[in-house]
């Protein structure tokens, strides 16, 4: 059973982390994507990051430029 902390101390669980284990058990059409940033060792492991079906860097580089986007629109420019 997992004891959750109290609200005012954050601890991640190691059973929460994704791996390479958990990727491959995912299978081979599964991808890994994450918004970052990305506390490594942590939430996820840095082979996993660096996987060939992690597309974690496209994803954080198509949110830069849909922020952007969405900057732009609110200003007006």
């Amino acid at each position: 059973m997992i004891a959750w902390p109290s609200a005012n101390t954050f601890v991640f669980h190691p059973i929460l982390q994704v791996d390479e284990a958990l990727m491959e058990i995912a299978g081979p059409q599964a991808y890994l994507m994450h918004c970052l940033p990305a506390e490594r060792g942590v939430e996820v492991t840095d082979g996993a990051i660096e996987a060939p079906n992690s597309i974690v860097f496209p994803q954080a580089e198509n949110r830069m430029h849909a922020q952007n986007a969405i900057m732009l629109h609110v200003l007006g420019a």
